[in-house]
Formats: C-alpha cells, structure tokens, sequence
C-alpha cells in the first residue's frame, strides 16, 4: 500500500503539535504567573510609595511638636 508511507510524517507533525501545544500551555501559564507578580509588584510599590510619604509627613510633625516643646520647655525654664 502506497498509503502507509504518509502515515509516519503525519504521526511525527502530530507530535511535534503535541510539544508546541504543551510549551504555548506552559507559556500561557508563565506570563499569567508574570502579570500577577507584576500587579503585587506594583501595589507594593504604590504601599511604599504612600508609607514614605505618611513618615515624611509624621517627620514634619514631630519635629514641629519637638519645636514648640523646646519653646515652652525655654521659656519655662526661665519663669
């Protein structure tokens, strides 16, 4: 039979379906793993981002609360 000698490419281009269906799974899975570390790496940096500025503010106001704690502390020393 002529036909029987088509049948091994068309098992080797099944196969070789196969493998580049299972590394484009493999690939979809990697770049879903990548968006989400990618979104959390965001956020943390967005949390950061607003922590810094929270203890900058918290900075400003300790240091006018240690300002007006000296003044008071001056000018009871001296009454």
């Amino acid at each position: 039979g002529g036909s029987e000698g088509g049948l091994p490419q068309s098992k080797m281009l099944l196969d070789i379906l196969k493998k580049l269906y299972k590394k484009n799974v493999d690939l979809v899975k990697e770049n879903q793993i990548l968006k989400q570390q990618l979104s959390s790496t965001k956020k943390r940096l967005i949390e950061a981002e607003c922590a810094e500025k929270k203890s900058q503010n918290l900075k400003s106001s300790i240091s006018k609360l240690q300002d007006s704690v000296k003044a008071r502390g001056a000018g009871g020393a001296r009454g």
